[in-house]
């Protein structure tokens, strides 16, 4: 069966599982009764794997709805098989280590809550007492409690209520289960906050649905602090609390892949179409990217993808091979018609003391660096710019310094000099491939640098980049009458001042 990670109530699978599975135990143990269980639930896994478009299931389950009573239990334990299947391709369910506190003082009733609680994916912990219930709640991240009322120590509606004013246990699954069954108390109970009221004896098919049904709300509401609403991927701040958190073996990389154009794809299709495409490019990363690794949804169209303990060579081959993945996907516009998308991508190393912010920012701008050269491709930190010498004039030395600092780690010689005369003097005695010019400078300013440079036949064609914090707009024509190619006006991004760059020297 195809693994899917994208279903649309993936927390609904899992409990109705487990009802199914207990149907056919009790239809073993000749139960007749637990026909219409295993019926009833057939009729239900149809009309959800008919919604989540599961075919294979759908087929299955038809087969138990039309089943003949002899018949039941065979056709009920084909669909059991793929439903098993289908919560192992799964992976897990997202309820992994999350705490079930149950009080109950009656040790038989403990037995039967045991019976219906525990399970792999979770930390169950039984007490008998309000004392101890309280000092777990306070100890403990508690992800559902499971409450009797009458307890040797106080009132279980007492518990419940002064659990539910706690702003960390506002959302909390509570469930309470009594062997008082008059109105009353069940109303007072709803009341206080419980979210279901089970009269004694319980029957631990129910509770247990209700108990994992809770038990996935809690954690796809716990996962929704963390991730992304439309990708499920991590989102931005997780993915630089992790950052903080982790260390990073040496060697360890970073990518960005973005889709080409998504403006233009924004103008051309509806929300719809483009979230859908969204949501696919995302699901293949879910299916690609390596354990070990990670990927977050970083910016609207952009994905990041960290690499622990893997060299720039194994990251930028899977991110080409996430490239070419994506290229190959189909997708529906509005009429029903196919098209095909394509993503680019930067990926470099992460070295020692380096921060997050430079290491993403440095991968942003090759992504950019690669979507200009025409997109559907990846660029790398390798592809150093050696040979190319930026002639940079600037009087200011905490301008020069951010310049010279981001150009050089991008491989870029630089000829740094604080006034013009200077600067037309290093031109003449080395060869410049790109120029950044600061108009304000002592001994010769930056237009009049400009216009001497133009005058040198081997510069007739030399990108130039004027950088001032003026910004009025005779400053801007008239640099660009003395043949400026671009202006930028302080203060400026190290990162749009690279893109630029790129941009003249891809001329």
């Amino acid at each position: 069966m195809e693994p899917r990670g994208s279903l649309r109530s993936p927390e609904l699978l899992r409990p109705r599982l487990e009802v199914l599975k207990r149907g056919l135990s009790r239809l073993e143990g000749s139960d007749e009764e637990a026909i219409g269980t295993v019926r009833r639930m057939g009729k239900v896994f149809l009309n959800w794997a008919s919604g989540e478009d599961l075919e294979e299931i759908e087929k299955a389950a038809f087969s138990v709805v039309g089943a003949k009573d002899r018949d039941v239990l065979g056709a009920g334990h084909t669909l059991k098989v793929l439903l098993e299947h289908l919560v192992a391709d799964l992976g897990p369910s997202g309820s992994e280590g999350l705490l079930v506190l149950a009080v109950e003082e009656n040790p038989d009733d403990a037995v039967l809550l045991e019976t219906a609680l525990a399970a792999d994916d979770r930390v169950l912990l039984i007490v008998s007492s309000v004392a101890e219930a309280e000092e777990i709640l306070e100890s403990e991240e508690v992800a559902l409690l499971v409450l009797d009322i009458s307890l040797p120590d106080g009132d279980g509606r007492t518990l419940l209520a002064q659990t539910r004013e706690q702003e960390r246990y506002r959302e909390l699954g509570i469930l309470v289960v009594s062997g008082k069954t008059n109105a009353e108390v069940k109303a007072e109970c709803l009341a206080l906050g419980a979210n279901a009221f089970f009269e004694k004896p319980v029957d631990p098919t129910v509770i247990g649905a209700a108990a994992s049904s809770a038990l996935h709300k809690e954690a796809r509401r716990r996962a929704s602090v963390h991730t992304d609403p439309l990708t499920h991927l991590l989102n931005r701040n997780s993915i630089m609390e992790l950052w903080e958190r982790w260390t990073f073996p040496e060697p360890s990389s970073v990518g960005i892949i973005g889709i080409d154009n998504f403006r233009g794809f924004e103008e051309r299709f509806d929300h719809e179409t483009t979230s859908s495409v969204v949501a696919a490019v995302s699901d293949h990363l879910r299916r690609t990217v390596p354990r070990g690794s990670v990927s977050a949804r970083w910016e609207e169209s952009e994905f990041l993808i960290l690499c622990p303990g893997q060299n720039i060579s194994r990251t930028a081959e899977l991110l080409e091979g996430i490239i070419v993945g994506i290229r190959e996907l189909e997708h529906f516009d509005p009429t029903g018609e196919t098209f095909r998308i394509t993503v680019s991508g930067g990926v470099v190393e992460i070295k020692r003391g380096v921060t997050f912010d430079d290491a993403v920012e440095e991968a942003s701008s090759l992504l950019l660096r690669a979507a200009e050269a025409g997109g559907n491709t990846l660029a790398e930190t390798s592809d150093s710019d050696e040979g190319v010498w930026i002639l940079l004039a600037e009087d200011d030395p905490l301008s020069a310094g951010i310049l010279t600092h981001r150009l050089e780690r991008e491989g870029f010689k630089i000829l740094h000099y604080p006034d013009g005369a200077q600067a037309l003097q290093g031109a003449l005695s080395n060869h410049i491939t790109l120029a950044i010019l600061d108009v304000k400078m002592p001994e010769m300013d930056g237009f009049e640098l400009l216009e001497r440079l133009r005058k040198v036949p081997a510069y007739y064609e030399l990108p130039i980049i004027m950088l001032t914090s003026m910004g009025r707009e005779e400053d801007v024509a008239r640099g660009f009458e003395l043949g400026a190619d671009d202006y930028m006006v302080k203060p400026f991004s190290p990162v749009e001042v690279l893109a630029r760059v790129r941009r003249l020297l891809s001329r």
